[in-house]
């Protein structure tokens, strides 16, 4: 039996400290098994690393932080992505468990809910 791989969504702060350990000479074989990832995702990390870093002043908060977003997310969806993550962290201290599709699923729910876009696809990440 093949054992299947969980998969692993790094935040923007992690990103930024894969590429800090990469540039202090450290393997990316070493960091990969440290953060759990494969050899693509630090291929892609590697490779966009100038653009990562080029987004920390963008990804700032207010008090200096570097917020853990994944990505940046366009204005009209900031309500739903507000709370959809309101609905998760209910969900989690609740011990539902979580799968992409269920993520999906009720993020086209509640962007209807919300009479948000019209051609909103949700999808993994």
């Amino acid at each position: 039996m093949v054992e299947k791989r969980k998969r692993v969504v790094l935040e923007f702060n992690q990103k930024l400290e894969i590429i800090k350990r990469l540039k202090k000479g450290e393997t990316a074989t070493n960091i990969a098994q440290i953060y759990g990832v494969g050899r693509t995702t630090m291929n892609d990390i590697k490779r966009d690393a100038e653009k990562i870093e080029q987004h920390v002043p963008l990804m700032q908060s207010n008090d200096g932080d570097v917020r853990s977003h994944k990505t940046k997310k366009p204005e009209k969806y900031e309500q739903l992505d507000n709370v959809m993550h309101q609905w998760f962290i209910q969900a989690r201290s609740k011990g539902i468990p979580f799968s992409d599709p269920i993520l999906m699923a009720k993020a086209i729910a509640m962007n209807i809910k919300l009479n948000g876009d019209p051609n909103f696809k949700a999808s993994i990440g």
